[in-house]
């Protein structure tokens, strides 16, 4: 019962500093999960941008380099090369 007004204002100091470490160890894993992200963002950006700017000069090399077929219809009597159009 003596210890009574010595050990209250003990146990008022211990929870102050387990709240400040609490406080930290939040503040430290936000930091890490910060910078986490970040190595994640910048991975996305070097390895999608590439990617994306890669496919793109894919689709339009192929759209400059398409050509009909001779004869797209199998069984059709015209030719259907630029030289020789067919006019309904």
């Amino acid at each position: 019962m003596g210890f009574e007004h010595v050990m209250t204002p003990v146990v008022k100091i211990i929870n102050s500093i387990r709240s400040r470490a609490k406080q930290l160890r939040t503040f430290k894993e936000k930091d890490n999960w910060s910078g986490i992200t970040r190595t994640v963002d910048r991975l996305c950006l070097f390895l999608v941008t590439p990617v994306m700017t890669f496919g793109t000069l894919i689709i339009f090399l192929r759209g400059i380099c398409n050509q009909p077929p001779h004869l797209p219809f199998k069984g059709a009597p015209h030719d259907s090369r630029e030289e020789n159009p067919r006019l309904l």
